[in-house]
């Protein structure tokens, strides 16, 4: 298995600090994205709640978006 710095200057071109960096701000974005999609998701619950809407109907179309967006 190859080193953090290894991977960045051998197929990145890049020293480990920099890759380090990008993966850092990457993995910040990632976590965004995911407390937006929490909030989302709770909203859409307690949306169901107050409709009375089935809460596996919410699942399952929350489940068929989320699967479109990562293309499952």
């Amino acid at each position: 298995m190859k080193t953090i710095a290894e991977v960045a200057r051998d197929k990145y071109d890049l020293t480990a600090s920099t890759f380090l960096d990008i993966l850092s701000v990457t993995a910040a974005r990632y976590q965004e994205v995911l407390n937006a999609i929490d909030r989302e998701v709770e909203r859409a619950v307690e949306a169901a709640i107050a409709t009375k809407t089935p809460i596996e109907q919410v699942v399952k179309e929350i489940d068929s978006i989320i699967g479109q967006l990562v293309g499952s």
